[in-house]
């Protein structure tokens, strides 16, 4: 588990936040590597954030005290077979603490936002691999549902750890 303090300045545009803020993160991953072949990564995070002070809108020069916690979590896997993988996420936000109180008033952002996505990777070389992605995406903070699929190429090059250049 770690955690640690920062002051921050801008949280979104137009406005600047002054006061402290604390994230807490805790993480498990557990691999299994029987061959070169064959391999299994499962993931899983929670953060927590802790922030206290005051916010400063430019567009109307209100100075508002700010007190925030939010958390979230993940769970993900990756299953490798020969040059596939297949894998799955599920991550969700305002799992236990949801918590904005500006200036004394309560605001609420609606449900726990989260989303789904699956994936289908093909790896023709170590430098290259072509990945299909779906997401089921309820995090906007409503009712509406993005579906977004995405296919990507990924091509590495240059100095890496196993052919120096």
């Amino acid at each position: 588990m770690t955690g640690g303090k920062t002051k921050t300045n801008t949280v979104a545009p137009g406005t600047r936040f002054n006061g402290t803020s604390t994230l807490y993160d805790a993480e498990l991953t557990y691999k299994w590597k029987p061959s070169n072949q064959k391999s299994l990564i499962v993931q899983t995070e929670y953060l927590f954030r802790n922030q206290t002070g005051d916010l400063l809108n430019f567009a109307t020069l209100a100075d508002d005290s700010l007190k925030r916690s939010q958390d979230g979590w993940y769970l993900q896997a990756l299953y490798q077979l020969g040059r596939w993988r297949v894998g799955a996420r599920y991550d969700m936000l305002s799992v236990f603490a949801d918590k904005y109180d500006l200036s004394g008033r309560k605001v609420n952002f609606g449900s726990s936002p989260y989303r789904l996505t699956g994936a289908l990777e093909f790896n023709p070389t170590e430098f290259s691999r072509f990945r299909l992605q779906y997401n089921y995406d309820q995090s906007v903070g409503s009712d509406k549902v993005n579906h977004e699929i995405l296919l990507q190429f990924i091509l590495a090059i240059g100095a890496h750890g196993a052919h120096p250049f």
